[in-house]
């Protein structure tokens, strides 16, 4: 798998919980940030791919809102 190439658009702010999804690997699905964003980089867990801990300079990550979400669990949140 190659890194996303690298952007140089400001990085997202993200904080512990928010939902996101990776424009430039959808088939990860959902997820949820894990961990404060640390020295540029964040973990997220993917429901597909699992805890991943990426660079918020190549990675394409983008906040998903409540409408139409499905939690990790496979359910519907509200």
């Amino acid at each position: 798998m190659e890194p996303a190439p690298r952007t140089d658009e400001p990085a997202p702010t993200l904080t512990i919980g928010d939902r996101v999804r990776s424009t430039a690997r959808p088939e990860w699905g959902p997820g949820r940030v894990a961990s404060v964003p640390n020295g540029g980089k964040v973990c997220v867990l993917f429901r597909e791919a699992g805890p991943l801990t990426l660079s918020l300079h190549h990675a394409k990550l983008e906040r998903l809102g409540e409408q139409g979400y499905i939690s990790l669990t496979g359910k519907p949140e509200s």
